[in-house]
Parts: C-alpha cells; structure tokens; sequence
C-alpha cells in the first residue's frame, strides 16, 4: 500500500492525517486517484493515509500519487488561506562574463538574504501563486524535478522566486523529524533561505549593466596605461641613440659614464627608472629595476 501524506477531506481541502480521526472514520479520499483513504496511527510506523484495500468502488488502475505534487498542492493551499504569512528570501547575485574568454571578470550583489512579512498570496496566471508588495509584485514557482520552469515575467516590477520542496520528502519521513507537515513547510517558508532560488530579479538588469560598465572602464584604462607606457619607452628610447663622435663624449657626465665598467666599455643599456646609463643586462645595476632598453649608437 502507497503511503499517503495528505488526504481530501469532505470539504475538499488538504488534511494531515494528525487532523482527522483513524481508520475510515477519516473520511477522506486520495488526492490523485480520489479513492478512498485509511488514516493509519500506528505505534511503529509513521502516521500516513493508504489506500483503502476494500474500496465500495475497485479503482480500474493503479494509483499514480505523487509526494511532490501533493506538497505543493498543500503548500499552495495553506499560502492561499494565509497560514503562510510571511517569506523568508535568499540572496542574489550575478556575474559578469568575458565574451572573448568566457570567465568570470565579477560578481556583484543584486538583493541580500532577507524576510518579507505581512504577505497574503493569490492565484497567478503566469506561475502557481503571487504575493503584492508596494509597486512590486513577487511570482512564486514551487518546483520539484518533473515541473517545467516558467518563463521570466515581462514586468519590470515582477520577481520569478523558485521554491525547491524536492528536499521535504526525506526529511519528513527521517527518523529526527518530530514536526507535522505543516510545522515544516512554516519553518521552511517563513525562517529559511534554504532550496530558494531567483530566477528572475527586477534589479538584475541595473547590475549586470554596471557590471559591464565597470569591466569595459577597467579594460580601457587598462589599454590606456599600456599605451602611455609604451609612449615613454618610445621617447627614452629616441634619447638613447646616442652620436659616435668623440666630441660628443667630451663630457662624460653627460652621458654619466661613472656607470661605465673599468674596462671602459660604451654603456649599453639605459635605465628608465633611475636614468642611468650602463653595461650589463636588463637588471639596473643602480636600482635593480628591470625597465631598461638597449643604447643604439649611430
């Protein structure tokens, strides 16, 4: 026998079998099949509804429940009636891709982790429920595997909120859970962030622009600080051609030959940090800086 979470009662609405008297005294039928249901309130298993073995009517096919269909039809039920008054939001962030390499350049934050309280919940047209809040409007998806996500909402002042409830099987029927159904989906609604999701934010767009904005600024200063480098290199390095005539060697301060070796080579390297002039490597014998260039004698 299936065991069932939930079962309709007379007055159409879900009901926890902690809610109804044992046995057929219950009253109550399957939410798939709409066959009738036993409350079971044993010693040794969990409290559940199952089929009903010796039904008035034989069902002609065997019942298809499924535990995630039946939650969120309760858990929008229990939203509708206001039991659900308050909505605890993850936070969001988006990031910023490189188009030339794919990577992640930066990541900003588009709403913090936060409570929103005093909510009443309607039908949506566009997704199961919605909830106004000033001139914003939050769409609610509860979602589980087999469901197909909706499409983003055209309103600018419209949230898409997914709420993941694949994970309260396990955990309502694990041994350390001492919590009803409902108590449950309360403390999951209205004190965790946990298995929520933004699929859509109304202030994403306005991050994501920014974040652009900031990488393209980055980029070009970037390029921009390359360029005036290289600008230098090109006027130190046109005053390093430096005349072959002894003359012009005259004066030796000139061309500060003090940094010239014993053997009196001619310098062949200029430092563009400390403007000496000497031979060796790239390494400033000076300074120790490596931003030298070569002396080109006409």
């Amino acid at each position: 026998m299936t065991l069932i979470p939930f079962a309709i009662n007379p007055e159409n609405r879900y009901v926890e079998v902690s809610q109804v008297p044992s046995g057929r005294k219950c009253n109550c039928v399957c939410p798939s099949c709409k066959q009738p249901v036993l409350a079971r309130k044993g010693a040794k298993k969990e409290w559940h509804f199952s089929h009903d073995p010796n039904p008035e009517t034989p069902p002609e096919k065997e019942c298809e429940l499924s535990f995630e269909v039946c939650c969120r039809q309760y858990l929008e039920q229990i939203m509708l009636e206001g039991t659900v008054n308050a909505l605890c939001t993850p936070a969001y962030y988006v990031a910023h891709t490189c188009e030339e390499t794919w990577q992640t350049t930066a990541r900003a934050e588009v709403t913090q982790s936060r409570t929103l309280s005093s909510l009443s919940f309607k039908k949506s047209d566009h997704t199961d429920l919605v909830s106004q809040i000033g001139d914003y409007e939050i769409l609610v998806f509860i979602s589980y595997p087999e469901r197909v996500r909706p499409e983003n909402p055209k309103s600018k002042s419209s949230a898409l909120l997914e709420i993941d409830i694949t994970w309260v099987r396990h955990k309502y029927y694990s041994q350390d859970n001492d919590l009803t159904l409902t108590e449950l989906l309360l403390h999951f609604m209205h004190e965790s962030s946990e298995n929520k999701y933004w699929l859509y934010h109304p202030n994403e767009g306005h991050v994501k622009a920014q974040l652009k904005y900031d990488y393209e600024m980055d980029k070009w200063k970037q390029a921009e600080e390359e360029r005036q480098f290289m600008v230098h290199i090109e006027q130190r390095f046109a005053l390093t051609h430096i005349p072959s005539n002894k003359n012009h060697l005259q004066n030796e301060s000139q061309y500060h030959t003090t940094s010239l070796s014993p053997t009196n080579k001619k310098p062949n390297r200029h430092c563009l940090k400390c403007d000496q002039y000497y031979t060796g490597d790239s390494t400033c014998p000076h300074c120790g800086n490596s931003h030298s260039v070569p002396v080109l004698y006409q």
